[in-house]
């Protein structure tokens, strides 16, 4: 999902939260933060932005995972996509994102932090494209979506009808 959760099946099973500072076209600083649900779900109330939590073990095959595998394979990814980014620029990262991203050619509804349901959203429409800032081209709107809270359509209509 948008930008930072990531899915499996529908559920929650992480988020990563980043920070840079770019000075002309030089990154100055970037950082880092995974939180990852190995073990346990947590138990959290229905929202339309994570209707589901979930937890690597509970996935096929995630029962064998250990922590120091875990820990193993995502310093190794982070390793392997840092030289790619380092040596090739963003262009073939984006286009790994944009094509593992759940929410291209999907309804979705985007909030603005602050202002969440039950006000209306600030922005919806299909997703047409992510471009290489993240920011979302949704149908029907004449500019891109740069921050917000979003949600697909489909979780927060399963939700009114709850």
């Amino acid at each position: 999902k948008w930008v930072n959760d990531l899915l499996v099946h529908g559920s929650k099973v992480a988020v990563v939260l980043t920070a840079s500072r770019i000075q002309g076209a030089r990154v100055q600083l970037a950082v880092f933060g995974v939180g990852l649900n190995l073990e346990h779900a947590p138990r959290l109330p229905w929202t339309p932005f994570v209707p589901a939590a979930g937890c690597l073990r509970r996935l096929p095959g995630g029962e064998d995972v250990t922590p120091r595998a875990l820990l193993d394979g995502l310093l190794g990814a982070i390793t392997r996509r840092l030289a790619v980014l380092c040596h090739d620029g963003p262009a073939a990262l984006l286009a790994v994102y944009r094509q593992r991203a759940m929410i291209m050619g999907r309804r979705v509804m985007i909030w603005e932090e602050g202002r969440l349901p039950p006000h209306p959203p600030t922005a919806s429409g299909v997703v047409t494209a992510i471009q290489d800032d993240l920011s979302l081209l949704l149908s029907g709107l004449d500019r891109p979506v740069t921050r917000g809270r979003l949600a697909l359509a489909s979780a927060v209509e399963e939700g009114d009808q709850s």
